[in-house]
């Protein structure tokens, strides 16, 4: 075993290869947005805030386009443990509708799954296989 391995074993080491490659602009984007290298990165702190248990995982397709109805009482939380919670059970993305289409709030919650409440977005979504989270009110 040489020294690179020795450093890819140690805790941590994930994350300073994660932000290295960010450093060095080497990070991927789809087309609407979603960075699933930040969402990894970002991972560890929301388990701080919330402790999330899946039941019914298995109703989640495990291929192909759905949508996933949640309920939005206070604030942004809900769409966020949604997602969390469906990537931690089946490890697919959720793309929540909603994000308002303003600078810089709109392109920083795109890179964590936000998406635009228009027809055309949530439709193109699901043509392309992706689970959308739609909140009810």
């Amino acid at each position: 075993m040489n020294v690179a391995d020795l450093v890819r074993d140690l805790p941590g080491a994930d994350t300073v290869a994660h932000l290295g490659r960010r450093t060095r602009g080497e990070f991927l984007v789809d087309e609407w947005g979603l960075d699933p290298e930040l969402v990894a990165l970002a991972g560890p702190a929301l388990s701080l805030r919330w402790d999330i248990e899946v039941t019914g995982a298995e109703r989640i397709p495990a291929l192909g386009g759905g949508v996933l109805v949640f309920n939005r009482r206070f604030g942004w939380s809900e769409p966020w443990v949604l997602a969390r919670g469906v990537r931690q059970a089946s490890g697919r993305f959720v793309r929540t509708v909603g994000v308002p289409d303003l600078a810089p709030v709109g392109p920083f919650l795109r890179r964590f799954g936000g998406v635009l409440d228009r027809p055309d977005e949530i439709a193109g979504l699901l043509r392309a296989g992706h689970l959308v989270g739609l909140p009810t009110a």
